[in-house]
C-alpha cells in the first residue's frame, strides 16, 4: 500500500498586520537599552523582595538610565560652551587693549 503524499508546507512566517510590525520594530529599537541596561544598571542583581521590589527595581534602572542620557547630553552641551567661549576670547575686540598712551 503506497502512503499519503505528504502536504507541502512552507516554511514562511504568516502574513503579520501592520500593527503588528509596527510593534515588532518598536521593540527591536528598545531590546539593545534593555540588554544594555541590564548589564549597565544591575537589573540582574535585585536584592529588593517580591513582586513590589522587582517593580522597584525596574524603576529605579530606568531612572539611572535616564540619569545617564542627561549626563551625556550636558557634557556635550559643556564642551560646546567651551569651545564658544574659547572663539569668543580669541576673536573678542575687547580684548585688545588701545596702546597706553604716557602722561
Amino acid at each position: 500500500m503506497a502512503s499519503p503524499s505528504p502536504k507541502s508546507t512552507s516554511h514562511r512566517a504568516p502574513a503579520r498586520s501592520p500593527t503588528v510590525k509596527r510593534e515588532l520594530r518598536r521593540r527591536a529599537a528598545v531590546e539593545p537599552i534593555i540588554r544594555h541596561t541590564k548589564s549597565g544598571g544591575f537589573l540582574e542583581r535585585n536584592r529588593l523582595a517580591g513582586a513590589r521590589g522587582d517593580a522597584i527595581n525596574a524603576v529605579l534602572v530606568g531612572a539611572g538610565h535616564n540619569i545617564r542620557l542627561l549626563l551625556a547630553w550636558l557634557r556635550v552641551l559643556l564642551s560646546l560652551r567651551l569651545a564658544l567661549l574659547a572663539l569668543a576670547g580669541v576673536n573678542d575686540p575687547a580684548e585688545k587693549s588701545a596702546p597706553r598712551v604716557a602722561a
